[in-house]
């Protein structure tokens, strides 16, 4: 029996996340396709699409961030560090192929499925209020 090996992608930030030039919407399409080339050779790729993960990194983040960026990453929400490397390892053993951690970003990943000229204009209208915002800030 052949021994099946595994292939692990992370697109956030490590791995294919940082290679240049592959835009982030298309990193999902790549592993798809990297997927299906690397069966016969039995080899298993995974997606992981976290949200914001608690970090020091992120904490800093969160001292310079505009009212907008937080606006915008509040959607999917954000997690603990342990309980979200917990649920990824476990989905990785568990051979998924798509691994979100969070009901709140499975949920938001979902929905942006179901319904993506939605959650285009919702962001969109995040965005031009920040812009709004600043822009009536700036003038005051």
């Amino acid at each position: 029996q052949r021994q099946r090996r595994r292939l692990q992608l992370c697109f956030h930030r490590v791995r294919l996340g940082r290679v240049r030039g592959i835009p982030r919407g298309l990193r999902p399409a790549l592993a798809g396709a990297l997927r299906l080339d690397c069966i016969e050779q039995g080899v298993e790729v995974s997606v992981i699409c976290p949200p914001e993960i608690d970090t020091p990194m992120v904490v800093e983040e969160r001292k310079t961030i505009t009212a907008t960026g937080a606006k915008l990453k509040d959607t999917a929400g954000s997690l603990a560090l342990e309980p979200a490397c917990d649920y990824m390892l476990r989905q990785l053993k568990a051979g998924r192929y798509e691994i979100i951690p969070g009901f709140r970003a499975r949920g938001v990943a979902f929905m942006s499925r179901l319904f993506p000229g939605v959650f285009r204009r919702i962001s969109e209208r995040i965005v031009a209020e920040g812009v709004r915002k600043e822009t009536s800030h700036a003038s005051s």
